[in-house]
């Protein structure tokens, strides 16, 4: 189906009394080529599917270590030992769930609004209203609605995916329904998906000390936890609730997107 033409199908639709949509489905207008609801669920349960592995890793450990109290002598001594080596893996186990949890959440938040972004560029390039009066669109050039791209004051242009988001989403109105902990979030993910893609589980001590003073400084400190070596931040992970509560905030993006775009297309319709 034409994506230009669904709104107005939709429109026709609601007057012939067929149910209203909920606010999410208007998202298609924006995200014409992308199936935002088939990928959630593939995440979601990746997601459910890493969460009852590390269940039962707990519990053997937990198993491991009753039996290395339990007993003494050899037994003892070897059940202490296995405990010790399965503790010491489950940290890299760890590191590759939180890995593949940041490998899909944020790609799928950049694509995202990557795509959005285009698809506004194009809708107010066809039609006869005039952009906002924003620095970002004054003058309009190849990069203008690129949000991996940001202005400078020389007039060149930077990569700064996160600014870049922002900076498109207030010049077009779109923040105001959008989450209000969005910004930060998508800072933290994008952060340490770059530090894990760029760098692998274990980061050069430079790297992860800066990250862990970033962390402490700007997100809050249910967001991240550390495995320690010497005292000292070895190995970061997203906790489950950041996981969690991220994904939720992505529901709540396609939520204001479909608002959105269905006020949007009404302005931009208007001679």
């Amino acid at each position: 189906m034409d994506p230009d033409n669904l709104a107005d199908l939709i429109a026709r639709d609601a007057g012939l009394g067929i149910p209203e949509l909920e606010p999410r489905d208007y998202a298609v207008l924006l995200l014409p080529d992308l199936d935002y609801d088939a990928q959630l669920v593939a995440i979601r349960e990746l997601l459910a599917g890493q969460a009852e592995t590390e269940k039962v890793l707990a519990r053997r450990l937990r198993n491991l270590e009753e039996d290395a109290r339990s007993h003494v002598g050899l037994h003892s001594h070897q059940a202490l030992d296995e405990w010790m080596e399965r503790v010491h893996a489950s940290v890299y186990q760890d590191a590759a769930h939180s890995m593949a949890a940041v490998g899909m959440l944020a790609p799928f938040a950049e694509s995202l609004f990557y795509q959005v972004f285009i698809r506004l560029g194009k809708m107010w390039s066809e039609s006869a209203v005039p952009l906002p009066l924003h620095p970002r669109f004054h003058p309009v050039g190849e990069k203008t609605w690129d949000c991996h791209f940001v202005p400078y004051n020389n007039g060149k242009w930077g990569k700064d995916l996160p600014v870049g988001i922002r900076q498109l989403a207030d010049a077009t109105g779109l923040t105001s329904v959008l989450p209000r902990d969005l910004w930060l979030r998508l800072a933290a993910l994008f952060g340490y998906r770059n530090k894990m893609f760029h760098n692998g589980f274990e980061w050069p001590s430079e790297q992860r000390r800066k990250f862990a003073e970033r962390a402490s400084k700007e997100w809050p400190p249910e967001w991240f936890r550390w495995a320690t070596s010497g005292g000292e931040p070895w190995i970061a992970y997203m906790e489950e609730s950041f996981v969690r509560d991220t994904l939720k905030s992505l529901e709540g993006v396609l939520e204001g997107l479909g608002r959105f775009a269905m006020d949007l297309h009404v302005r931009l319709a208007a001679p």
